[in-house]
């Protein structure tokens, strides 16, 4: 068995600011990737941390294949501490309308987490904890309040497995839970 990883840089994750990308962007970036190893016939395991739940969940239900096609397309979904979204939801809705107080929107409409190390590297020594939060990229705010548009979410269509991560900062565990209480 051959194991490949793409992990690409999101249009919404480039730096600009302000930022001027869409949620929309993200997903055809996504579905351009998928699209591309579909064609060359690759069965592919989709693993989705975070904002990538709401992306996998909008981009990928065209592409749903069963493990024993002989086309190539989406066998199955692994979700990471990531959002679940359901058909139209943005993430402030799956947060009720509104952004958690640890991410605060500034005026050049970018999404800043008011303690990094605390929310997403608190398990970490010290040193790599810096390092990570030196590499974080400019998210935009108005990207959390937009709905993912789609016909049908993925993970309606195509397996869906799913990692609690029970000390994370950034997305309690309850809310991972809540989210999979309703797949």
């Amino acid at each position: 068995m051959v194991v490949r990883v793409i992990c690409e840089r999101l249009p919404t994750n480039s730096n600009v600011v302000p930022p001027n990308k869409t949620i929309q962007d993200d997903i055809d970036f996504i579905k351009g990737i998928v699209s591309k190893e579909v064609a060359a016939g690759t069965h592919l395991t989709v693993i989705g941390h975070s904002w990538g739940g709401m992306l996998a969940s909008a981009a990928l239900a065209n592409f749903a294949v069963s493990p024993g096609s002989k086309e190539g397309g989406v066998t199955d979904m692994i979700f990471i501490t990531a959002f679940i979204p359901s058909e139209n939801d943005s993430l402030a809705s799956l947060s009720g309308r509104k952004l958690p107080p640890a991410l605060v929107a500034e005026s050049d409409g970018t999404l800043v987490p008011t303690d990094p190390i605390h929310l997403f590297y608190h398990d970490l020594p010290e040193e790599e904890a810096q390092w990570a939060k030196s590499t974080m990229a400019a998210h935009g705010t108005d990207v959390q309040y937009a709905p993912i548009d789609c016909e049908k979410v993925a993970w309606r269509v195509i397996p869906l497995a799913y990692i609690i991560c029970e000390e994370d900062q950034g997305l309690l565990s309850f809310l991972q839970e809540g989210m999979i209480a309703k797949v």
